[in-house]
């Protein structure tokens, strides 16, 4: 299968936050690997996740940009923005 992204993937195997602007989402996440344009991860396969997220890996002082572009039970692979996350209105999401 061809991967859809070009950057390769470095496996990170840590734990993370995504959410949405103005408080209205929020919950822990897992960040399986990740890339300067992408990333992969895991939440609990019942919850529903925005198409549009903030991705803050714990321990970073970043937060990311994120744009769901498939999901497989548990497993979110998302295309990270490059426009700064700070930029973000609630009503995009």
């Amino acid at each position: 299968m061809q991967r859809l992204h070009p950057s390769p993937r470095t496996l990170a195997l840590s734990t993370g936050t995504i959410s949405v602007p103005e408080g209205t989402f929020s919950m822990d996440c897992a960040i399986l690997d990740f890339s300067g344009d992408a990333a992969c991860v895991l939440v609990p396969a019942s919850v529903e996740i925005p198409a549009m997220f903030l991705l803050s890996p714990d321990g970073a002082k970043t937060t990311y940009s994120c744009v769901v572009r498939w999901r497989i039970r548990n497993r979110i692979g998302v295309a990270i923005e490059p426009r700064p996350a700070a930029t973000w209105r609630a009503k995009e999401i």
